[in-house]
C-alpha cells in the first residue's frame, strides 16, 4: 500500500468521525464517534467517561530499534514493537514491508509518539491489513522527520508466524543513524514544539485529502504543584479539533466544536509531566491559522 504523507487509508472513517463533538474527557481508546448532519457551525455535546489506565502494548517488551536500510528477523503469536530513532529530513519516501509470514500478521506504523500505535487516532498512523499471508507494506511520501514506531502482530490474536521487517529508503544512500533511544514518554520532545506555561504560539495546520488529517505537535512541561493548566486555541480561520493528552495515556482531554469558536480544555489538579498537544484538521482539506495558549494557575 502507497501513501502520500501521513496517509492511512484504514483510519479513513476515523478521520471523518473528528469533525464531531465538543469539550470532554475521555477515555483514551475512545477518541470520538461520528455525528451526521452536522453543520459548520454545530457544537455536540459529549459524555464524560474515566477509566483507569489499560494495559499498554509495546511495554513488555519494548520496542527494538531498527536501521534505515535493514532487515530483521524476528517471530511473534503477539504484537511485536520496533522503532526507527530519526528519519530525516532529505527522505523522499520510507517504506516498511513484512514478508515470509506463515499466518495472518498485520502491520503498523506511527509517527512521532509510541501513543499512535497503543491508541489509533492520536497522531498520524498507517496500517496495511492484508489476508492470510500476503506480504505487508506500506510506503510513506514526503515523511516528516523524526521518530516512527512499528507494530507486527494478528488483528485478532491469537496467529503465530515468523516474518522478517524491512525498513528502506529514497535515496537509499541515506546514512543510517547510531543507537536512538526510544523518546521518553514523560518528556517534551520532536515532532512537538515545546511550550512553557505562559506561553502563546501562533502557527497553522494546512488540509490534506488524504487520511489521516493534518495536525501541528506542542507540548508542555507540567510541574508539581500547578492547581490548573488551560490550553486554548484562538484565532481559528478554519476547522480544527484539540486533543491534550498526559504522557501517562490514562485519559485524553477534546475540544471538537465546530466552527472558529475558541477551543479550550481545562485540566484540574494536573499530575505533573509531560502534556502534548494535538491540533488537527476537524476532516479532510480542513486548514487554518490558530494561536496556540498554555496558561496555569
Amino acid at each position: 500500500m502507497t501513501v502520500k504523507r501521513f496517509r492511512q487509508l484504514g483510519v479513513l472513517a476515523l478521520s471523518l468521525a473528528l469533525a464531531s463533538c465538543g469539550s470532554s474527557t475521555d477515555d483514551a481508546g475512545a477518541v470520538g464517534t461520528t455525528v451526521a448532519g452536522q453543520s459548520a457551525n454545530t457544537t455536540v455535546a459529549r459524555t464524560t467517561t474515566t477509566a483507569a489506565r489499560p494495559s499498554l502494548v509495546c511495554e513488555d517488551p519494548p520496542p527494538t530499534q531498527v536501521a534505515l536500510g535493514s532487515s530483521t528477523d524476528s517471530s511473534t503469536d503477539a504484537d511485536v514493537c520496533f522503532y526507527v530513532g530519526y528519519v530525516p529530513p532529505e527522505v523522499d519516501s520510507l517504506a516498511f514491508q513484512v514478508t515470509g509470514l506463515t499466518a495472518d500478521l498485520d502491520l503498523f506504523v506511527g509517527y512521532g509518539f509510541l501513543t499512535t500505535l497503543q491508541y489509533p487516532g492520536l497522531g498520524e498512523y498507517w496500517t496495511s491489513k492484508e489476508l492470510d499471508t500476503t506480504d505487508e507494506s506500506i510506503t510513506i511520501n514526503e515523511p516528516g522527520p523524526g521518530p516512527y514506531f512499528i507494530k507486527v502482530g494478528p488483528e485478532k490474536g491469537p496467529a503465530s508466524s515468523p516474518f522478517t521487517l524491512a525498513v528502506s529508503t529514497t535515496p537509499e544512500s541515506v546514512a543510517p543513524l547510531t543507537t536512538v533511544a526510544i523518546p521518553d514518554p514523560d518528556v517534551c520532545a520532536a515532532p512537538a514544539t515545546e511550550m512553557l506555561i505562559g506561553d502563546s504560539l501562533h502557527s497553522e495546520v494546512v488540509g490534506r485529502s488524504e487520511a489521516p488529517t493534518a495536525r501541528q505537535y506542542f507540548c508542555v512541561q507540567v510541574p508539581d504543584g500547578v492547581a490548573s493548566i488551560t490550553v486554548d486555541l484562538t484565532g481559528l480561520s478554519g476547522d480544527l479539533d484539540l486533543f491534550v493528552r498526559h504522557a501517562n495515556l490514562a485519559k485524553v482531554w477534546t475540544d471538537r466544536s465546530r466552527g472558529t469558536d475558541t477551543r479550550t480544555v481545562t485540566i484540574d489538579e494536573p499530575t505533573a509531566g509531560a502534556y502534548f498537544i494535538d491540533v488537527a484538521s476537524a476532516y479532510p482539506n480542513a486548514s487554518s491559522t490558530f494561536m496556540v495558549s498554555v496558561s496555569g494557575s
